[in-house]
């Protein structure tokens, strides 16, 4: 492991929430619909009620999004089959989350190729964070978050970096309160998202 992937020194957060509380649920501002896409942007069939197929669960009359967005708020559910994506019957949350943002949504593109991707590296076949240079680019790009006051609206780059600081998160718990630190640094709807006590 390089230095700089080394976990960082602990951060006090404090939030129910994953991925601050690794075995905690999911944010609630991570939506039905967010998920439900992550999950088909990693592979077309992969809708609500074929991901809760392979966790065992029916949705029966209730809304397969909602089924399958209260059923992540397990961690074993989070968690999927194998990492290679050719092997993958359901992926991981974390990779399900990185595959929407980097190569679906628009309005992710540039917090991708301005703050996460000088920030990976690669390490035993998967991409991790490196979460000082995360920082600074988030520190260089905090104007463009001014604007977002109350709540992070949706499809918004604003969102994106969320998402992105969720996916690494759950992918790096030891990395995942330094992670989330420097995202709510840039305003307090981010906290809000991550539910920080204040």
């Amino acid at each position: 492991m390089s230095d700089s992937l080394a976990p960082q020194a602990p951060v006090s957060l404090s939030s129910p929430y994953a991925p601050i509380t690794p075995d905690g649920p999911l944010p609630p501002a991570l939506t039905e619909a967010i998920v439900s896409s992550a999950y088909r942007a990693f592979r077309p069939d992969l809708r609500a009620k074929h991901v809760l197929a392979t966790l065992g669960i029916k949705p029966g009359q209730e809304q397969a999004n909602r089924v399958l967005r209260r059923a992540l708020d397990r961690p074993e559910s989070r968690a999927g089959e194998s990492d290679a994506p050719d092997s993958v019957v359901r992926p991981p949350l974390f990779l399900a989350l990185y595959v929407l943002l980097k190569d679906h949504l628009a309005s992710a593109d540039h917090v991708y190729k301005a703050m996460v991707q000088p920030a990976e590296r690669e390490r035993d076949g998967l991409t991790f964070l490196d979460v000082a240079i995360f920082r600074q680019g988030i520190e260089r790009e905090a104007d463009r978050f001014r604007d977002v006051t109350e709540t992070i609206p949706a499809g918004s780059e604003a969102e994106g970096l969320a998402l992105f600081a969720l996916a690494y998160g759950l992918l790096q718990p030891d990395d995942a309160a330094a992670i989330v630190e420097a995202v709510a640094a840039a305003g307090t709807p981010f906290r809000r998202f991550f539910g920080l006590a204040d």
